[in-house]
């Protein structure tokens, strides 16, 4: 009788802390004649990065011929052999049937099959996919701002993951109704932007920057940031012909030209002793009384206004807190004295204010909240980080910082292994972005190792 030994790979996988299994199915596999194996198509498996993954290798028959003299072998990931003696995370257990890996990083991402043999003959399962998925990053905070009454507002995320997340605004707690009209939301590659069109008192409070990954499996929510709602009708009274005003990058400034009154006329005003043009820029334009709002205010918006009225001249020297330049990181290696070497440069230096100090930072495995920070002096543009422990994913990202604000470069990951040493770098030096980066508020906060 042509009996026949069906091998199956069942993928359970748990999610560290989570307390439930993400998925479970059963893929068919070979045969022990010579047959190829049944078409039946491969299981796709999704699991957190950080937590634990199960594989089952079940032996089944499709006759009554006993699975008693089968025995599981081994287990391929692709074409390359496991083993617990090569990396630590890997344990087998229940005579080879079951296969766990904990601490889940990237590189785990791929084909996984188990190998079964009988006293005459051997089967390999079909292949079952485990695919990783990371909690997204909030490289860059969304800061507070203070915009008029009216005007627009703008606030800005920059948020790294793999894949990529999606990502929603919270005001106050509750989902930003996009389809009110009222908001628009633009996405430019990690960098994303909730504007509030025509700004009203009820937009004042909290403003929060959720990314979820793709699938749900779990999400990263930002700092709040706080918009403050500024009528500027009867904000101009009593003022003085000479003002000093100083604000954040971002933030919405109005200059007066006298005082309201019941003059409705614009005034021509000056910067630096040459005409605005209002067409060229946008974020400036006057209101009912001749006060000059500069929306959104940025580094360049920085220097002396001054209009005319009543043969009065008035001046308002403004002064934006500026940004640093965004580092961008070059090299990223393991040290034979296993310290995590990182290189960076400053994109665009010549159009931001000075750099103080860098702060880099590393994360660990399973660690999301917590990192590893090294302080390092404005001159110096490398550095090492005493931060691996456990074999897994660690991740990496510098922060420029002067005396205004703070700007992160995107985040690079690191497979710390068994093994030799590794070198992340690249041969090609990376190209400085042209965009102007979003400020950070919050510098990651330091743990002890």
């Amino acid at each position: 009788m042509d009996s026949r030994l069906h091998l199956w790979l069942s993928v359970s996988l748990l999610f560290n802390g989570l307390g439930f299994i993400a998925g479970s199915v059963t893929v068919a596999s070979g045969s022990l004649t010579v047959l190829p194996a049944p078409d039946t198509p491969g299981g796709s498996f999704i699991v957190r990065n950080g937590s634990t993954a199960t594989l089952r290798c079940v032996v089944s028959s499709t006759s009554t011929t006993s699975t008693s003299t089968m025995s599981v072998t081994q287990w391929t990931k692709g074409l390359e052999v496991m083993s617990s003696s090569s990396d630590s995370r890997i344990q087998f257990s229940n005579s080879l049937k079951t296969l766990t890996i904990s601490r889940v990083t990237k590189a785990d991402k791929g084909q996984y099959f188990c190998y079964a043999k009988s006293n005459s003959s051997s089967v390999e399962s079909g292949d079952a996919y485990l695919d990783v998925v990371e909690l997204p990053l909030i490289l860059s905070q969304p800061v507070n701002i203070t915009v008029a009454l009216r005007h627009e507002a703008e606030l800005v995320c920059v948020v790294d993951g793999s894949p990529t997340p999606s990502v929603s605004w919270q005001h106050n707690g509750q989902n930003v109704d996009l389809g009110s009209g009222r908001y628009i939301a633009k996405q430019d590659g990690g960098n994303y932007t909730l504007v509030i069109i025509s700004v009203q008192e009820s937009d004042r409070g909290s403003y929060t920057c959720v990314a979820t990954t793709q699938l749900g499996q779990g999400q990263t929510a930002s700092i709040p940031a706080w918009v403050t709602v500024q009528d500027i009708d009867g904000l101009c009274v009593d003022v003085n012909v000479y003002v000093i005003k100083t604000v954040r990058h971002g933030e919405t400034v109005t200059l007066c030209c006298g005082d309201d009154g019941n003059d409705n006329s614009e005034p021509d005003w000056m910067k630096n002793a040459a005409s605005i043009n209002f067409t060229a820029n946008p974020r400036l334009n006057t209101v009912n009384g001749g006060a000059l709002v500069v929306e959104r205010a940025k580094y360049k918006d920085t220097g002396s206004y001054e209009c005319m009225r009543d043969s009065i001249l008035y001046t308002a020297n403004l002064t934006v807190k500026g940004l640093p330049a965004q580092p961008i990181i070059r090299q990223l290696k393991i040290t034979d004295q296993l310290l995590v070497f990182v290189q960076w440069f400053a994109s665009n230096t010549s159009v931001y204010t000075s750099i103080t100090e860098w702060i880099v930072a590393c994360q660990r495995p399973s660690e999301q909240l917590k990192w590893v920070n090294v302080s390092v002096s404005a001159d110096i543009q490398s550095t090492t980080v005493d931060c691996l422990q456990t074999f897994g994913t660690y991740y990496i990202f510098v922060v420029a910082i002067n005396k205004q604000s703070k700007v992160s470069s995107r985040n690079m990951s690191l497979e710390y292994q068994r093994g030799e040493p590794t070198d992340s770098s690249t041969d090609e030096t990376p190209t400085p972005t042209d965009k102007t980066p979003t400020p950070t508020d919050k510098t990651p906060t330091p743990t002890d190792k």
